[in-house]
């Protein structure tokens, strides 16, 4: 049976609204226009949010994302801070 098993890391994807002080601010001052796709009329911006476990099989996940594992690997690192430096170091 463990032959018929296609088991595959999961990457979640979920959509936000981002509801920032500095981003009310840029829209209040008129340095961010809304314009109803991604900035709302009250400021709100709306994102899309991707969650990679670093410890997945990249260049599995860099193929269903259409990229090289190493641009894969800089993209997360920078993403997230530089949070896991063993994605750019090995």
């Amino acid at each position: 049976a463990r032959g018929d098993l296609d088991i595959r890391p999961t990457i979640a994807v979920t959509r936000s609204h981002l509801d920032m002080p500095e981003i009310k601010d840029a829209f209040a001052a008129g340095r961010i226009v809304p314009d109803g796709a991604i900035v709302k009329n009250d400021g709100a911006v709306l994102t899309t949010k991707a969650a990679v476990e670093p410890v997945w099989y990249l260049p599995g996940v860099a193929k269903r994302f259409g990229c090289d594992e190493e641009t894969l690997r800089r993209g997360i690192y920078e993403q997230t801070g530089g949070m896991f430096p063993e994605l750019v170091t090995r």
